[in-house]
């Protein structure tokens, strides 16, 4: 269904609330929830690396590494 405005400005209200509260976006937190998971995975050897990216809540690999470097400054891999 189509969002009405009032749908629309709740959504952007809470979101506008979420950043002033927090001090960041609510994507810019969901994606460091995830990598933190994906982090975490890494580090548990009866984990694949596929599996840790799904596990973290990722659509594919490249965005776990992309969201992973905005992070901590390097891929998973060249830590």
């Amino acid at each position: 269904s189509v969002p009405n405005k009032a749908e629309t400005s709740y959504k952007a209200q809470s979101r506008t609330q979420f950043r002033d509260v927090m001090g960041i976006n609510i994507n810019d937190y969901i994606n460091t929830l995830r990598v933190n998971e994906f982090r975490r995975l890494l580090n548990d050897k009866d984990v694949s690396l596929e599996e840790a990216v799904e596990r973290a809540g990722f659509q594919s690999m490249r965005t776990a590494y992309r969201c992973y470097k905005a992070v901590y400054g390097s891929t998973p891999r060249s830590k």
